[in-house]
């Protein structure tokens, strides 16, 4: 039984496979009770200090098994969130910064390469935004 503010949730355990129950079992064989952040902290092998664990403490190792992949992989999909938004606003100032300096040579004597090689550049910049906005997307979809 998970027990944690706002979530009360049963797992029954069979042949490898963990099913989850919308209703507590009144009888478990593991209460797991505490905080949510606590108990992904347990699930992910961390100190175990942080929440209450009422029962057979085998089973949390079955528990944390069955759940660490996901729990890992929704982990690096918010890495890889934070990352891809970090380099799209680096991307985006970097895009402004150039249009910036090209309405400032626009507004002055400027010779028509400098204007076409700093367009160029802003092609390139947003081009490499849409290609990361791409890839991040790709990467919440999996």
């Amino acid at each position: 039984v998970i027990d944690a503010t706002g979530l009360n949730l049963s797992f029954r355990f069979t042949g490898g496979k963990a099913r989850v129950l919308g209703n507590i079992d009144p009888t478990p064989d593991l209460k797991v009770s505490g905080s949510i952040s606590g108990i992904f902290e347990v699930m992910l092998g961390k100190h175990t200090d942080v929440v209450s664990l009422d029962g057979d403490l085998t089973l949390l190792e079955d528990f944390r098994r069955v759940f660490k992949p996901a729990l890992e992989a929704q982990q690096l999909t918010d890495q890889m969130r934070s990352a891809a938004e970090v380099g799209v606003g680096a991307m985006r100032s970097a895009v402004e910064g150039v249009a910036n300096e090209v309405t400032r040579r626009t507004t002055g004597a400027a010779n028509r390469a400098e204007i076409d090689e700093l367009k160029s550049s802003i092609e390139e910049l947003t081009s490499a935004v849409e290609a990361l906005q791409k890839r991040f997307k790709e990467a919440e979809e999996r």
